[in-house]
């Protein structure tokens, strides 16, 4: 769906950021989640949360009365698995910037005001962050950014600011991965 396209053109608006978030069984982390995206000092934002057959408590049940005005929920009917969770989730939003957000993850209110300077960049498709770790532990961690990361085996963060044409240049997320 190539309809947030001409979001991103217009002048004097901010562009569209969909926020993707896949959710299976993480109930109890769901609606902190949502509010860290409802928190986001960016005025112009979509949620898609993507219930890939959760076991538990479905994303509606517990969204049901949320005040976030801009959230979309698809269900799957089967158990498809994260990554095709992330993938249904972009094919059903309509921003030119995406953000991956996984269910017990959260945003800091200022991400999108940092992140999204840095995008626009016309060489630029991608942007990383440090990602705060917090519950059990407590640390902040440096993403792979560069080759030279990934042969230090420091992995990508799952939570980036990517343009939409990143994402289809590389042909979404491989559904062939687990992760």
């Amino acid at each position: 769906d190539d309809s947030g396209s001409a979001i991103m053109s217009t002048p004097g608006k901010s562009p569209l950021v969909s926020i993707v978030m896949p959710y299976y069984d993480h109930d109890k982390y769901l609606v902190e989640a949502v509010n860290s995206v409802e928190a986001l000092q960016y005025p112009n934002v979509e949620l898609i949360v993507v219930d890939d057959c959760s076991p538990g408590l479905h994303a509606e049940d517990i969204l049901r009365h949320h005040s976030f005005k801009n959230l979309k929920i698809v269900k799957h009917e089967q158990n498809r698995g994260h990554v095709d969770a992330k993938n249904t989730g972009i094919k059903h939003c309509h921003g030119e910037l995406i953000v991956p957000l996984d269910s017990d993850d959260l945003l800091d209110p200022e991400y999108l005001t940092h992140t999204i300077s840095a995008i626009e960049d016309k060489n630029v498709g991608v942007v990383l962050t440090d990602v705060n770790v917090f519950g059990d532990q407590q640390y902040t961690y440096t993403p792979a950014r560069t080759k030279l990361d990934f042969t230090k085996l420091r992995t990508p963060s799952n939570t980036f600011l990517a343009k939409r044409e990143a994402f289809k240049s590389v042909g979404f997320y491989d559904e062939n991965l687990k992760y």
